[in-house]
């Protein structure tokens, strides 16, 4: 149970971060990475997860009324289900990065949507700030204001711990009727691999820009294979 809670405050401050307060960077996969380890009971192995899904989802920014993936909740739950896996229920280290990036990829579009109807949620209050702000009550406003930051870590914290429960349950459920568990954990050590490498080439992009210039991609490949080769041989 304190694990939940912790998770659930590690995803209530993220969520936060994300797109409605305080903007410190708390909510980049690396740092929210550590963090979940830290609720899930083992900080390093969540940090090497949130590693792994940091450069994935580096060009995502929740800027505007467009629907993009949550890289941030996507990483919480990544490393959540990693850590779970290979601390509690003692899984191979590939299995538990398997599990915990395959559960991240649907998060991320869950993640979206909710921000969305948490963006759509708050605007219903702009008549009544308007409505304070016509007649001068500061103290409403900032009471208002207070309650939006509180309400808004709520859904975040509640999303974050629905959605770690039902993967794992059905990481549970997949593992229990799969025949092999070697063969996912091989797939898990070779996922390590090309998650490293994709995030160097979504990085390198992020730094040199689109790149339509032919040194610029061959660029982005060999740091690519260069860091798939490195991850392989960890």
């Amino acid at each position: 149970m304190a694990e939940i809670l912790r998770l659930a405050l590690v995803g209530g401050i993220v969520g936060l971060d994300t797109a409605a307060a305080f903007q410190f960077m708390i909510c980049q996969p690396l740092v929210s990475g550590l963090l979940t380890g830290w609720a899930m009971g083992d900080p390093w192995l969540g940090a090497f997860m949130g590693l792994l899904c940091q450069g994935l989802y580096l060009a995502e920014f929740p800027i505007g009324a467009r629907l993009f993936p949550d890289g941030n909740q996507a990483a919480v739950q990544a490393a959540a289900l990693a850590v779970y896996g290979h601390v509690q229920l003692e899984w191979g280290l590939g299995i538990s990065l398997l599990f915990g990036f395959l559960w991240s990829i649907p998060v991320g579009v869950i993640g979206g949507y909710a921000i969305l109807w948490t963006r759509k949620l708050n605007a219903a209050y702009l008549p009544l700030f308007d409505r304070f702000a016509e007649t001068d009550r500061r103290r409403a406003i900032n009471l208002l204001f207070g309650w939006i930051v509180v309400e808004d870590f709520l859904i975040n914290a509640a999303l974050t711990v629905v959605l770690f429960i039902i993967g794992r349950g059905l990481a549970i459920l997949f593992l229990s009727v799969w025949p092999s568990e070697r063969l996912l954990d091989d797939w898990g050590m070779i996922l390590r691999a090309g998650m490293l490498g994709a995030g160097c080439a979504v990085i390198f992009v992020v730094l040199v820009g689109s790149g339509r210039n032919r040194k610029i991609r061959w660029g982005m490949g060999v740091a690519a294979v260069s860091a798939a080769i490195w991850a392989v041989g960890y």
